[in-house]
């Protein structure tokens, strides 16, 4: 009896061992981490000049300014795209449908309107792992004490350090604020499989000439999750990392330099 209630027991171990392996929560953005600009329930405006790289760009509807460019596809569902006047998309223009417009001098690698483009797949599927992130991440604890409401004088320099070599870092805190030229730098510990989501219960504002600049980490490595109802980076800021905004609209100024991506649920616009 004893001994079978030892393999019993061993049994028992194994299977929390393997359950708690099996169904462990993981934090990804899964087909989100694709898009450089995505608004989950509205529209991505490029405005004149500006230019997105590497990604794809993706809205209800997507509308390119004169002499903007996109490096990837641009794709609406379910409205169209507006490509401007010297505009150009160097992948394709994707739509469900709706009218692609094609101003002077402007260009699409490529066009589709048939609906069975895989990029809509991608889109649809992009916008349900944005709420399987924040759902996952709403039931994440920090791995550090939060950092309540911080903000940093004008000229300034903070640093937030993350504490897990090669692993998930959750850093909370309720608000920051970056005066005019004010800096904000995010440091790793620099290993390759390193993540940091800094997680903002509140606002984070920026002032012009503000930066955010990573030490040890790369763009990839960094989510900026913000509740707010609306994101502006300010005109010649800095922000490399990808930003998340599932309750706003997300604004770049001119002049302004992303790295990273920003994914919002309204209208994402860079300027």
């Amino acid at each position: 009896m004893f001994k079978r209630g030892l393999g019993l027991l061993a049994l028992l171990i194994l299977w929390l061992a393997f359950s708690s392996s099996a169904f462990a929560v993981t934090l990804t953005l899964g087909n989100a981490s694709s898009f450089v600009a995505l608004s989950t329930t509205k529209s991505v405006s490029l405005s004149k000049n500006a230019g997105v790289d590497a990604g794809f760009v993706a809205g209800q509807s997507v509308t390119l300014g004169t002499n903007s460019g996109a490096g990837s596809d641009a794709i609406a569902n379910p409205k169209g795209i507006t490509v401007g006047k010297d505009a150009s998309v160097a992948g394709s223009c994707v739509t469900d449908g709706a009218k692609i417009v094609i101003k002077s001098g402007a260009s699409c690698g490529a066009q589709s309107t048939n609906g069975t483009n895989p990029d809509l797949t991608t889109m649809t599927a992009a916008i349900a792992d944005l709420g399987t992130f924040e759902a996952n991440l709403a039931g994440m604890a920090a791995t550090q004490p939060d950092l309540g409401k911080l903000s940093v004088a004008k000229n300034g320099f903070l640093a937030i350090t993350d504490t897990i070599n090669g692993g998930l870092n959750i850093v909370t805190a309720s608000s920051i604020t970056l005066k005019p030229g004010a800096a904000l730098q995010l440091t790793g510990i620099g290993a390759a499989s390193e993540m940091l989501v800094l997680n903002l219960s509140g606002k984070l504002s920026m002032a012009a000439s503000s930066q955010i600049t990573l030490s040890g980490l790369t763009a990839s490595q960094v989510i900026i999750n913000v509740s707010a109802n609306s994101v502006t980076l300010p005109k010649a800021s800095s922000f490399p990392a990808t930003l998340i905004a599932p309750n706003g609209a997300c604004t770049l100024g001119a002049g302004s330099g992303l790295t990273g991506a920003m994914l919002c649920e309204k209208k994402s616009w860079s300027g």
